[in-house]
């Protein structure tokens, strides 16, 4: 640990910092701001050992996501599914066409609301989607 420290102490700085936590009486707090990239990941190796955190996995990608209520560790939320945008994007596109395909099978649309855990007026619009989508490629 000592290595550890000096390393904290040569790549970060102690900051005083505003509490925004309403629930929290105190309004400023002590915390460590990095001096650079190499500080960064020095802060945030110590942050993953002291703070409470989790992780989990995306469902597209399967890219590791910590789970973190602490806003400095670059956490997500508890019910984070996704680690970006981009898979997020995927999984929408993946339950629309999911939802397409099954329509065309004759599955109900309430069926495949529940099937891909989707409100039913959103199915309802994906596939009034796809036929005016259709429709306006005729002329």
């Amino acid at each position: 640990m000592p290595k550890i420290n000096r390393m904290l102490l040569a790549m970060c700085a102690p900051t005083l910092d505003w509490n925004q936590d309403d629930a929290v009486d105190t309004k400023f707090r002590l915390d460590w701001l990095p001096r650079s990239l190499l500080g960064a990941l020095w802060l945030q190796a110590v942050w993953s050992v002291t703070r409470p955190s989790s992780f989990r996995t995306c469902i597209v990608c399967g890219n590791p996501i910590q789970i973190s209520l602490h806003r400095k560790t670059g956490g997500r939320r508890t019910d984070t599914k996704f680690c970006g945008t981009n898979c997020r994007s995927q999984d929408l596109r993946n339950r629309k066409k999911q939802a397409k395909e099954r329509h065309q099978h004759g599955q109900t649309l309430r069926a495949i609301a529940k099937e891909l855990g989707t409100p039913l007026s959103t199915v309802q619009g994906w596939l009034q989607g796809s036929k005016q989508s259709k429709g306006s490629k005729k002329r």
